[in-house]
């Protein structure tokens, strides 16, 4: 199991707090992965609600690929009652329709798939949002060369090194409290 990962595929059930404080003790992972495309589930069930709860309570950001335009609504929802939980939005699943109405600054968006939206879609996303909170991730193994291919996209918008180092590891140094190498 990642350490710094508790990626929860698991059926829900009245022992999932359980089963994460169990993980969480030994291991301090330090961010909970939820991935409606693998393991489908509805945002705003009682069980995610205290997923969410658990993970605020704990201070650990949730990382979530949304499924749907009808869970990005709930979402929605769901972040801006939750404004002291920290997400992180996989592959900027909607970001067009979260960029109007989420009133939740501890949103961030994942830029991991460049093939999911388009340049100006990202260019919108550094104007709405700004550089402190987008995040630069791999998608591995499923995205061929998407580091390279983020990387020539921010250098192509003439960003400064501040906010490609931004994007590029220390929001999310930031975010998950780790301690940051010298270069």
């Amino acid at each position: 199991m990642n350490v710094y990962m508790l990626e929860m595929a698991v059926v829900w059930n009245w022992k999932l707090i359980s089963k994460m404080e169990g993980f969480y003790t030994p291991k301090g992972f330090k961010i909970i992965k939820l991935h409606q495309c693998w393991t489908p589930f509805d945002i705003s069930s009682n069980e995610s609600i205290e997923i969410i709860k658990w993970a605020t309570n704990k201070n650990l950001p949730i990382f979530i690929h949304l499924f749907s335009d009808n869970q990005v609504k709930k979402f929605i929802k769901i972040a801006n009652s939750f404004a002291d939980t920290t997400f992180i939005i996989a592959h900027m699943i909607g970001f067009k329709t979260m960029s109007t109405i989420l009133k939740n600054k501890n949103v961030y968006f994942d830029i991991s798939a460049p093939q999911l939206y388009s340049e100006d879609i990202l260019k919108s996303a550094i104007n709405t949002v700004g550089c402190d909170r987008l995040i630069l991730g791999s998608d591995s193994p499923y995205g061929r060369d998407n580091v390279e291919k983020n990387i020539k996209r921010l250098n192509k918008l003439l960003l400064t090194e501040n906010q490609i180092k931004s994007i590029c590891g220390e929001n999310i140094i930031r975010i998950l409290q780790l301690k940051k190498i010298n270069q």
